[in-house]
């Protein structure tokens, strides 16, 4: 995964890269990458990486998404 600048498809701005961690059933953990608009607050999911404990193995699951986004 790679930093890079995006511009809000809805108004134009600048979007922040976000993370966010969410804990699943004490066995593991969900992180997502998005990119959020501070200024109209619309969101684009980037990657999400689920890590979980099974069978006391740890097993990490990875889904991306790809947009292809119109230059203003």
């Amino acid at each position: 995964m790679e930093l890079q600048e995006v511009s809000c498809p809805r108004c134009g701005n600048r979007m922040e890269l976000w993370v966010e961690v969410e804990l699943k059933n004490g066995n593991g953990r969900r992180i997502r990458y998005y990119y959020k608009c501070p200024r109209c607050l619309n969101r684009l999911e980037d990657l999400t990486v689920s890590i979980e404990r099974k069978n006391g193995k740890l097993v990490l699951e990875a889904e991306e998404r790809i947009y292809v986004l119109r230059r203003r």
